[in-house]
């Protein structure tokens, strides 16, 4: 199985006219073809400084595990393959402070962890993993 998701994001804090702007696509295969649980892999060269890009990786990548397991739901068999196919900051984490692009770390870690949530959702829904509980029913709702 195979799922493409793309969000995008705006904040603005009142009385300040900066803006953080965050595009994420994505693709997700179920197999991962190298066998691991959880595959991570991106399609783009980010054009940022190593420590910089360090940092924001370990962000989506932590973020693509906690959205992974967030709904507690099996892992399809034979894993998943996340493949950031597209990500946009604006401005560039190169303009940011210190303290600037760890706050953006923090942000990149929510969004990728819910749109992973999102994911896993749709895929046990559809049937790629072992879990017979409805979600709704899960939450309450």
């Amino acid at each position: 199985m195979h799922c493409e998701h793309t969000a995008r994001w705006l904040f603005r804090s009142a009385g300040d006219p900066a803006e953080l702007e965050i595009h994420i696509a994505l693709e997700v295969t179920v197999p991962e073809p190298d066998g691991a649980d959880v595959g991570l892999d991106h399609a783009y060269g980010p054009d940022l400084r190593e420590p910089l890009w360090d940092l924001l990786y370990s962000a989506l990548h932590n973020g693509v595990h906690a959205g992974v397991a967030a709904e507690g739901l099996p892992l399809p068999a034979g894993g998943i393959l996340v493949t950031f196919t597209d990500l946009q900051i604006v401005p560039s984490p190169e303009a940011l402070s210190e303290q600037g692009v760890r706050r953006l770390a923090h942000v990149l870690y929510g969004c990728t962890q819910s749109l992973l949530t999102a994911v896993r959702l749709g895929l046990d829904a559809l049937g790629t993993s072992t879990a017979t509980t409805d979600p709704v029913q899960r939450r309450g709702g």
